[in-house]
């Protein structure tokens, strides 16, 4: 649950009108906060589905 509310505390941090631009398609690869999503992401699914070899797809941009 630890990486569940990290995830929610990163995702918080990067909202708002304000913060658009770490919302984009490049900032979706580049961006430290997601990439840290992503690591923990990957760690809770670890956890929870056994090893995970699998590269994750692409995340998709909503606009």
């Amino acid at each position: 649950m630890a990486d569940m509310r990290e995830i929610g505390r990163i995702r918080n941090g990067m909202s708002g009108g304000e913060k658009a631009d770490r919302w984009t398609r490049q900032a979706l690869s580049t961006d430290e906060g997601w990439a840290l999503a992503r690591r923990l992401a990957r760690r809770i699914l670890v956890v929870e589905s056994g090893e995970w070899r699998k590269a994750l797809p692409e995340p998709p941009v909503i606009r």
